[in-house]
């Protein structure tokens, strides 16, 4: 049998994060992503203006005609926005995966969630290997996390000879290209280099980089 903590011995925290999920006693609703993928989230304006100062302008920002309307998010994804939220009232955040790591560091780093956005690359060097370190590696020059950036440069470098002779290596960007070629301590020949950037110069018809 569960039992349930009586009401008032829960602590206001918990008894928000309750009331969050029901959408009992919320006054903001997120309409959050692109229309056809967007989710609606439910929350309490003084929780996250007190927890945070860009939600806090937001809000200040506001109307008196749009204190009724669902505030719309467009350039963030639901899953990195919902674990945004649970950031401000959960003692635990849960990640399943890269994709919403990447999709949080995003959501924290607009609303401006230092913390935050230091977890979400600690989560993401941990699931870092020589099969995802370049895919990994272009996410972290766009996105401008620096954690990330080096330790999948690390492990470009160290399995250098693999990722330059996969299939993977002729579909990258130029600038990413360029970038592995002038790594320092790459575990692969001068040779081995130069065979790889030729073969992609040749799949891009690019002359020279």
């Amino acid at each position: 049998m569960k039992v349930v903590p009586a009401k008032e011995h829960r602590t206001t925290l918990e008894k928000l994060s309750l009331d969050r999920q029901i959408g009992h006693s919320t006054d903001v609703t997120f309409i959050v992503g692109k229309d056809e993928d967007s989710l609606r989230f439910k929350a309490h304006r003084i929780l996250l203006a007190i927890a945070n100062s860009e939600f806090e302008k937001m809000f200040k920002d506001q109307s008196n005609d749009q204190l009724n309307e669902p505030i719309r998010i467009k350039d963030l994804k639901p899953a990195g926005f919902r674990i945004l939220l649970d950031f401000f009232y959960e003692p635990t955040i849960t990640i399943p995966d890269l994709k919403t790591a990447f999709e949080t560091f995003v959501a924290a780093r607009k609303y401006k969630v230092p913390i935050l956005m230091r977890l979400m690359e600690m989560y993401i060097v941990e699931d870092i290997n020589r099969d995802n370190a370049v895919a990994i590696l272009r996410l972290a020059f766009k996105l401008k996390m620096p954690l990330v950036k080096k330790v999948s440069s690390r492990i470009v470098q160290e399995n250098a000879g693999y990722i330059l002779s996969s299939h993977e290596f002729i579909g990258l960007p130029k600038y990413i290209v360029e970038r592995i070629a002038a790594m320092k301590n790459l575990e692969a020949s001068k040779g081995q280099v130069s065979y790889a950037v030729g073969r992609w110069r040749n799949a891009n018809n690019v002359p020279c980089l």
